[in-house]
């Protein structure tokens, strides 16, 4: 009985399934007349690209020196590795406004003893530049840079610059010098520059999650309006040039390593670590969550205020500033350990045989070592 009741209920189960009035129409399936035709569009359909061969348009060859001129504005892309010998000549020339070069993972390379730029495109607007290499035979030893290869290795002024997920290695010259009129517009992003004999990266707008390292000057120049530098390294061998330089721009999570100039500098440094054999390692008008550190200058120096940060220096002052809150300090032989012009509070400092906290007012402040002083007319909470 129970075995009937159930094959009758699957039975009328599957009736309801099945019933006419469940299904749907389908359409006719006689294929339309005529032969089949592509229904995907493609890639230049979507985007239009050129590739960087002889005769296409807004494309030439300099058969002679191998350079690669592009003189309309569009998209374009190499299709090979690109290697010029010749004195002088350089890699790719853009001529034109709003050009999208893509590199294509494939590389710009220079052999010669004095060669030209890799990538130049002068006062051309728009341009962009992804996904590439442009590398000579430069090397360094000693803070003198040697070898053949490129003069720069991507060089321009014009406007509303992208250079992304490009590494420029072992050239003469600047690697990335594109500092154009228009400030704000202008991005590197994600690029590796590395063994160079100028700057490192010099450009108006910002500098995004990249890396300069073993540069015969700054490692990272921003002049004037500009944005500002974020999660980036950098790191002069050179005597004079700064790790991070942002003249007029914010610096955070990055860090900048230099022997005479400073180590980072901005107008706001935010979470970065700074240090300099004979100058400055942290240098702002303010400074927060910052570590400076000098052999012979001053560790971190702010201009204004300075918050939860560490300053170190060997024969000068840890750290300077109008105001510090939270700081800690040391200096091994210096005038001071901490130098404050206004309001030392909650700071901590060492300054064996001398003054490791120098504040008219110190609240809360605390000398690690026993033979530190406190130099302060107007001392609260404890400060010794």
């Amino acid at each position: 009985m129970k075995s009937s009741i159930l094959l009758s209920s699957a039975l009328f189960a599957l009736s309801v399934i099945i019933t006419p009035c469940a299904l749907h129409a389908q359409g006719s399936l006689t294929p339309p007349p005529g032969p089949p035709a592509p229904v995907m569009k493609t890639l230049d359909q979507v985007e239009a690209r050129t590739p960087l061969t002889a005769g296409q348009p807004g494309v030439s060859i300099n058969n002679a020196t191998g350079t690669i001129t592009i003189s309309q504005p569009g998209s374009y892309y190499l299709t090979g590795h690109v290697t010029v010998s010749t004195v002088g000549a350089h890699g790719i020339v853009i001529s034109a406004p709003r050009v999208t070069l893509d590199l294509n993972g494939f590389s710009l390379r220079c052999t010669t003893v004095n060669g030209g730029d890799g990538i130049s495109y002068g006062a051309s607007k728009g341009t962009r530049i992804i996904n590439g290499i442009i590398a000579g035979a430069a090397t360094q030893t000693a803070g003198v840079f040697s070898g053949s290869g490129w003069n720069r290795g991507i060089v321009g002024t014009g406007g509303s610059t992208r250079v992304t997920n490009v590494i420029v290695r072992a050239v003469r010259g600047a690697g990335i010098d594109a500092s154009p009129a228009n400030a704000a517009l202008s991005l590197v992003d994600r690029c590796l520059v590395e063994t160079v004999g100028g700057v490192g990266i010099h450009t108006a707008g910002s500098v995004k999650d990249s890396q300069a390292l073993n540069t015969g000057g700054t490692g990272i120049f921003l002049p004037n309006e500009s944005l500002g530098v974020f999660n980036s390294v950098a790191q002069s061998v050179g005597t004079g040039g700064s790790g991070i330089l942002a003249a007029s721009g914010v610096v955070s999570n990055s860090r900048g390593v230099c022997n005479g100039g400073s180590g980072v500098q901005a107008v706001n440094a935010m979470n970065v670590h700074g240090s300099s054999t004979t100058g400055v390692g942290v240098q702002a008008e303010n400074t927060t969550n910052c570590v400076g550190v000098s052999t012979s200058g001053i560790g971190l120096r702010a201009l204004y205020n300075a918050k939860n940060c560490r300053g170190t220096s060997t024969s000068n002052i840890g750290i300077t500033a109008v105001n510090a809150a939270n700081c800690n300090s040391y200096s091994a032989s210096g005038p001071y350990g901490m130098q404050v012009t206004g309001t030392a509070s909650f700071c901590t400092s060492q300054r064996p045989g001398g003054v490791a906290i120098s504040a008219p007012i110190a609240i809360g402040c605390y000398v690690v070592t026993a033979d530190g002083t406190v130099s302060s007319s107007r001392k609260f909470l404890g400060t010794p």
